[in-house]
């Protein structure tokens, strides 16, 4: 009766044990980590980070939850070095974070050091892994390293040609580093491709598709190509109706075409509908 008793608590354990099994797993929450993590606010960030280290942990040898740590800790630094009882700070993106001096102090330089350490990790785990490679990238980005992140980046779309995170985040290299007419190229090609596989990743891609549309538009409108922008923000609206960046984008060109009373009424809409004006007409 023991020996029985013993044969089935080992097989139980054996079975919790296997590869395949620990691979799903791995993969499970993988998965839940990276929604989490898209949605860009603090709460969901350190859910992704709690994930994340119980894949690394389940899987050390896979580089796939080192990736995504290395990624958390990153935004971390750019758009929470605040303390978490404190309101969360405006500009929130890697530009801001580089002018404010964010990436350059002593915490954010070892916080950026760790996440360094994760992605090489994971690049040296799994070198034919785009997250991997799309990782390392952030990390060299956010420590000023622009041509190691390009190369990161780039590779990451090899080994991915939908990686659509990766164009954006090539397309903001490019914008930092004053090269806006190929950012603009870049961001289009990541909104292309978000287009294109936008019903498989639903969840990780809602939250930047208006604003990258609506972003687009507005790079257009600083180059004066007002009719681009135009197009750019009447799609945006086509899908996201109620778009404030794409709203206030498309009231701005309606009031310097002569057409107040179309660009007040875009306004006031809005107003009536979400509870906030998004326009300064």
């Amino acid at each position: 009766m023991g020996l029985s008793v013993f044969g089935l608590i080992f097989v139980t354990w054996w079975s919790l044990q296997t590869p395949g099994k620990s691979a799903k797993q791995e993969s499970e929450l993988i998965t839940k980590a990276d929604d989490y993590y898209l949605q860009m606010r603090r709460q969901d960030n350190e859910m992704a980070i709690a994930l994340y280290e119980q894949a690394v942990a389940m899987r050390p040898e896979s580089g796939q939850g080192q990736a995504g740590l290395a990624n958390a800790l990153v935004q971390q630094v750019i758009r929470w070095p605040n303390p978490a009882d404190m309101p969360d700070i405006p500009h929130q993106n890697l530009q801001h974070a580089i002018e404010l001096g964010r990436t350059q102090t002593d915490k954010a330089k070892r916080k950026l050091n760790r996440a360094l350490a994760l992605a090489e990790q994971a690049v040296s785990l799994s070198p034919n892994s785009a997250r991997a490679h799309k990782a390392l990238g952030f990390v060299y980005s956010a420590q000023q390293k622009f041509d190691l992140a390009i190369q990161s980046y780039q590779r990451a779309v090899e080994l991915d040609p939908d990686a659509w995170d990766a164009l954006i985040n090539i397309g903001d290299v490019k914008q930092i580093t004053h090269n806006n007419a190929q950012a603009l190229q870049y961001f289009e090609a990541a909104f292309a491709d978000m287009t294109r596989v936008y019903q498989s990743q639903s969840t990780r891609i809602h939250p930047w598709y208006a604003d990258l549309g609506a972003a687009i538009g507005n790079k257009y409108y600083a180059n004066e190509q007002t009719h681009q922008a135009e197009t750019w923000y009447r799609h945006v609206l086509s899908f996201a109706p109620f778009n404030d960046k794409a709203t206030a984008g498309l009231a701005t060109i309606l009031k310097e075409s002569g057409d107040q009373q179309s660009a007040q009424r875009l306004c006031d809409e809005f107003e009536q509908r979400v509870g906030k004006q998004p326009c300064a007409l």
